[in-house]
C-alpha cells in the first residue's frame, strides 16, 4: 500500500508514471499543482479514477487555485491533519513532482 503525493500539473511524465504504479488498495494526495488533476470531466481525472486507488485533495491548495468548488467524488479533501493521517496509514511514500 502507497500514498502517492502528486504535486505536478496534468500532462506531465509525474503524472503518467503515477498513474502506471497506482493501485487499489493505495491512495493518492493531489496537492500543489497535482489538484488541477481533479478537474472534472478531464481525461486526467478519468484515468485518476480508473486507477482504483483512493482519491483525495489537499483543500487548501484546491482553494488556493479556485478549484475548490469544481472537485467532485470520488475525490475527498483532506486537511492538514488529514494529510499527516494519510501518511500515518500508510507505510510507503512515493512524491511524483
Amino acid at each position: 500500500m502507497i500514498l502517492h503525493l502528486v504535486n505536478a500539473a496534468p500532462g506531465t511524465q509525474a503524472v503518467t508514471h503515477c498513474l502506471t504504479l497506482a493501485a487499489p488498495g493505495d491512495a493518492v494526495l493531489l496537492m500543489g499543482d497535482g489538484t488541477y488533476c481533479a478537474l472534472p470531466h478531464s481525461a486526467i481525472a478519468k484515468a485518476m479514477s480508473a486507477c482504483g486507488a483512493t482519491l483525495h485533495v489537499l483543500a487548501d491548495d484546491a482553494a488556493a487555485r479556485g478549484l475548490a468548488e469544481q472537485v467532485r467524488e470520488p475525490y475527498t479533501f483532506v486537511d492538514m491533519e488529514g494529510f499527516v493521517d494519510l501518511t500515518e496509514r500508510y507505510q510507503h511514500i512515493q512524491s511524483w513532482y
